[in-house]
């Protein structure tokens, strides 16, 4: 989520870092960080921000769908409920269009249920998978 905020222009200076690729005998390349990134203390401030109000600038044209990105979002994280199948369906449809203003996008969708015909998003196994550091 945070790759997907864009510093704001006055902010570019604070966010320079310097990369010489190892090579000490020449000065260093300077790089400016042009998203917010994790290390920054702000980030997860900067990116709920950016989020929240995506979702204000698309209440007017999709109420529920802001509604649940108001008030059903956890850093990266939209939790909520509905009653039907069709409901599901039409609320991603709505949240993906309110955060593709924001340039933001859904990785994945994930519901206890499949969404029906039409829906081409892989059904998801939520099992932790732990991977040893020798294999």
């Amino acid at each position: 989520m945070f790759h997907q905020v864009l510093v704001p222009e006055r902010d570019k200076h604070v966010h320079r870092f310097l990369w010489r690729s190892y090579d000490t005998k020449r000065e260093p390349d300077v790089y400016v960080k042009e998203v917010v990134t994790f290390g920054d203390k702000p980030a997860p401030a900067m990116a709920l921000t950016a989020l929240k109000r995506t979702a204000e600038e698309g209440a007017k044209e999709y109420p529920e769908a802001a509604r649940v990105l108001h008030e059903n979002t956890f850093m990266d994280d939209i939790c909520t409920s509905v009653h039907s199948r069709e409901e599901a369906k039409k609320l991603i449809k709505d949240i993906d269009k309110v955060l593709q203003k924001g340039s933001f996008k859904v990785k994945e969708w994930v519901s206890n249920l499949n969404l029906g015909d039409g829906d081409t998003r892989p059904q998801q196994d939520n099992r932790l998978v732990f991977k040893s550091v020798s294999d």
